[in-house]
């Protein structure tokens, strides 16, 4: 992306959580998605924050399955990208 498009903002989001099982995995594939946004001058969106209960699972109030969001947990997603993309405008 920096090659094609240097100037474009860029931004990389976090992996939404999910269940209890696969959190530490996903928190390893965060934490390496933090550092590709450190080293390529782009914005990490850490979703967890919005989304996930005090254990790190996608909060039930945001999925039926505990892995699709539901209407409510779309509401909070572009509730915390809003911020980053309002400022494009």
């Amino acid at each position: 992306m920096r090659h094609r498009a240097p100037s474009a903002p860029l931004f990389v989001q976090s992996v939404m959580p999910r269940r209890a099982r696969f959190g530490d995995r996903i928190r390893e594939l965060n934490d390496a998605y933090r550092g590709i946004a450190a080293d390529s001058d782009a914005v990490y969106i850490d979703l967890w924050p919005a989304l996930a209960d005090s254990g790190g699972v996608l909060r039930s109030a945001f999925t039926r399955d505990g892995l699709h969001l539901s209407g409510a947990g779309y509401a909070v997603w572009v509730d915390a990208m809003r911020p980053y993309v309002s400022r494009l405008a």
